[in-house]
């Protein structure tokens, strides 16, 4: 039931910060929630969809890891000879170096 309100009220608040209160068409937000509520019930009261779900899911996340591993990281593309600065490179002499995470992997900065 609050699972029920909290739909409402998020429906109302954002029904309330338009700025065209009037232009709101509600089939599809009506439609919206009830496709929610039809993709959740066999999850939640079907045991035997789950691993069909569960199966779905697994498709997409190999779809996923086949695009991270085919898309090139910043150091693999060839950047113009006029554009080529080492502005991310550390000026300080020794051993330290600096590294930052981007999209659960980590590129190395000299």
């Amino acid at each position: 039931m609050q699972a029920l309100l909290g739909l409402v009220i998020f429906c109302a608040i954002g029904w309330a910060c338009s700025l065209a209160r009037d232009a709101v068409r509600w089939c599809p937000v009506v439609l919206g929630i009830t496709l929610q509520f039809v993709l959740a019930g066999p999850l939640i009261y079907m045991p035997w969809m789950r691993p069909l779900f569960d199966a779905l899911n697994r498709a997409v996340n190999a779809v996923q890891a086949a695009t991270t591993a085919g898309t090139p990281s910043s150091s693999d593309i060839e950047q113009p000879v006029g554009l080529r600065r080492n502005w991310l490179r550390r000026e300080e002499s020794g051993p330290k170096t600096r590294s930052f995470a981007l999209n659960s992997s980590t590129i190395r900065l000299e």
